[in-house]
């Protein structure tokens, strides 16, 4: 915390410590995460010699190197103090990928790929119950007017006018 502004000291921040609630939409993002079969590849630590990626260890911090079983386990032990640990966590795996390998290497596209969908399904975490009631209600919500639309659509069908061409005059 030593590039905080001027008016900030570190006594005026509060960190906010994970909710019950976060915690099961963190455990059930990454084993959606998981499930995907590209993230195959992020489920175990890596293993450098098993693995054959003798440089691993140097390119990739010793001291942090992360994947999905070791965040899973982190989460099941409440080992995470705040939701920002475990995205940082999530964040890394996809950051140790894309540093190891380069830009044309699948892995890297893959790590890009489960990133995208990680920060997708991770943009709203919420609190408490009632941030999880307001989420869902603004969903159906959206859903209820996109189906109320289409329901005006088909019932009141756009008219379309018919046009003839004739002799380089448009007639309607």
């Amino acid at each position: 915390m030593k590039n905080l502004p001027k008016s900030v000291s570190n006594s005026q921040l509060t960190v906010q410590p994970m909710t019950s609630i976060e915690r099961e939409r963190a455990i059930e993002i990454t084993n959606k995460i998981k499930k995907i079969p590209i993230a195959s590849f992020f489920l175990k630590p890596v293993d450098p010699v098993k693995d054959g990626l003798p440089n691993y260890l140097i390119k990739i911090k010793p001291s942090y190197p992360m994947d999905l079983g070791t965040v899973s386990t982190k989460l099941e032990k409440s080992q995470y103090t705040t939701i920002e640990d475990w995205k940082k966590d999530m964040e890394t795996i996809w950051k140790n990928a894309m540093t190891y390998n380069p830009v044309e290497s699948p892995y890297y596209a893959v790590a890009s790929e489960l990133q995208q969908i990680f920060r997708r399904k991770s943009n709203f975490v919420p609190k408490v119950e009632a941030d999880l009631w307001i989420h869902n209600l603004q969903k159906l919500n959206k859903k209820f007017k996109l189906y109320s639309n289409y329901k005006l659509m088909v019932a009141n069908p756009p008219q379309i006018k018919q046009t003839t061409v004739k002799k380089g005059k448009q007639k309607e």
